[in-house]
């Protein structure tokens, strides 16, 4: 004759489950006995949760500064899920530019760059050249160092006048 088992109280353990993330199943919690291993509760699988996505605008590079296009993260802690992708600072786009000598009406400048995207530039504008005041009837011999270009409009003797020292004259 056949004995039957002797019945039990099951001694519970519990199976400890593991949480799905975005991108891999999880777990349920589950129990047995410990004393004769029957399974009380089945663990069940859990699906994957799948991203919790943020949309992120686009933004273009700049001389200086990178840039992106429009990308998606995950907002879940601890996912790191991002199309991200950086687009490089784009540089200055150069351009040349002859210097201009100043006279005693206009600044000038040394030869200088700018770039056609941004207000990049490296122009220092140069002082019009220093005016004096001369009498009308100032004499400047032949011999000296300073040339005097031109002499505006000549007025009635002893009207002061404004004198250029660009040896060129002004403009």
């Amino acid at each position: 004759e056949i004995t039957p088992p002797t019945p039990h109280i099951h001694t519970e353990k519990i199976i400890v489950g593991k949480k799905p993330t975005c991108t891999e199943a999880g777990l349920s919690d589950g129990k047995y006995c410990s004393t004769c291993n029957e399974t009380l509760v089945a663990q069940e699988t859990l699906g994957a949760l799948g991203h919790d996505e943020q949309s992120h605008d686009a933004k273009e590079p700049t001389c200086t500064e990178i840039g992106w296009d429009a990308y998606v993260t995950c907002k879940r802690e601890g996912c790191e899920y991002s199309t991200y992708v950086e687009k490089a600072a784009l540089d200055h786009d150069i351009k040349n530019h002859d210097a201009k000598a100043p006279t005693c009406t206009e600044i000038g400048w040394d030869a200088y760059e700018t770039c056609s995207r941004c207000d990049y530039t490296t122009k220092v504008e140069k002082d019009i050249l220093e005016r004096f005041l001369e009498s009308a009837f100032a004499v400047v011999a032949p011999e000296s160092r300073l040339r005097i270009g031109h002499i505006s409009e000549m007025g009635m003797p002893g009207d002061e006048q404004l004198l250029c020292r660009e040896p060129s004259g002004c403009n």
